[in-house]
């Protein structure tokens, strides 16, 4: 099975905070709280994505 080391922030939400860190699970959230956010916050949090903990834990100890 193919490990998955980066989730577009639509695909996460804030129940996800151990696999995407804070910033990634709070991105993700807001990116699916459209009613919430203002247009212009959406245009930015689009197609954007994040790298999750354990592959940026892997890169760090290199």
């Amino acid at each position: 099975m193919e490990r998955k080391y980066v989730y577009l922030f639509n695909e996460g939400n804030c129940n996800m905070r151990e696999l995407l860190g804070g910033k990634g699970a709070n991105l993700a959230e807001m990116t699916n709280l459209r009613t919430s956010c203002s247009s212009e916050v959406l245009l930015l949090l689009q197609r954007r994505a994040t790298i999750i903990m354990r592959a940026t834990k892997r890169y760090l100890m290199r």
